[in-house]
């Protein structure tokens, strides 16, 4: 541990391997860490909604939720300081004069997201929020 650094307690908890329908791996095997609370930060959550959602509310995230919904591997994306080190890098072997900028693909595309759920994003504000929001 650092100097002047705490410990704390944590539960491993195991993760299976995953494999897609071609035999690449998804998820890999090994152990997720989870931190515990110390007993004088543990309390007992309420919670009590206090207007239940309608039937047109809970629809609207129904929608929303189904056109948000994307496949996701970790491998589709690249790190993108890993990727700006290795630009840089590359621009002082070769000596050249400019480095290259790096996409950053972890960004979140918003034109694609309005384009593919903008209609629903809409619905489910105008069902949720009230007028004027």
């Amino acid at each position: 541990p650092r100097e002047g650094s705490t410990g704390y307690i944590g539960a491993l908890i195991p993760q299976r391997e995953e494999r897609d329908e071609n035999r690449e791996q998804v998820r890999a095997a090994g152990f997720n860490l989870v931190r515990l609370p110390w007993a004088e930060n543990v309390r007992k959550l309420t919670y009590e909604p206090t207007v239940p959602p309608n039937s047109a509310q809970v629809e609207a995230a129904k929608a929303l939720v189904l056109k948000l919904k994307a496949r996701y591997s970790s491998e589709l994306i690249d790190d993108p300081q890993s990727q700006q080190f290795n630009k840089t890098l590359e621009a002082i072997a070769l000596e050249k004069d400019q480095i290259e900028e790096t996409e950053d693909l972890t960004k979140p595309d918003v034109a694609s997201i309005d384009k593919r759920a903008g209609k629903e994003m809409q619905g489910f504000n105008e069902t949720v929020l009230p007028k004027g929001f």
